[in-house]
C-alpha cells in the first residue's frame, strides 16, 4: 500500500470508530432512561417464621442508597427442607421444625 492509501485508510477507520463511539454515547448517556422488567424467582431458605411472614406483596427490596431495585409480585412460604439420618442408615428430606 502507498502511503496515501495508509492514510485515507487509517483516516476512515478514524471516522467510523468517532462516529460509533458518538451514537453510543448519545445513546447511553443522554440520560434517557427505558424502563425494563426481569422476572426472578428467588428462594430464601431457613428463615425465621416472623420474616418470612412480613414479606407482602407490593414490597421493594431497595440498595444501600433507597433505590428500588426489586418488587415483590407473590410471596409462597413453605416449611424449610434439611438433610436427616434416619436409625436405618437412610438419609431424607425432613421438614425444618421452626424455619420455613
Amino acid at each position: 500500500m502507498s502511503r496515501v492509501s495508509k492514510f485515507i485508510f487509517f483516516t476512515l477507520i478514524f471516522l467510523i470508530i468517532l462516529t460509533l463511539s458518538y451514537a453510543v454515547n448519545r445513546h447511553f448517556i443522554s440520560g434517557e432512561e427505558k424502563p425494563f422488567y426481569v422476572e426472578l424467582k428467588i428462594a430464601v431458605p431457613n428463615i425465621y417464621p416472623e420474616v418470612a411472614s412480613s414479606i407482602k406483596e407490593g414490597d421493594y427490596i431497595i440498595d444501600t442508597q433507597g433505590n428500588r431495585v426489586f418488587r415483590i409480585e407473590s410471596v409462597f412460604i413453605k416449611p424449610a427442607e434439611h438433610p436427616v439420618e434416619t436409625c436405618d442408615g437412610h438419609i431424607v428430606k425432613a421438614e425444618h421444625p421452626i424455619y420455613k
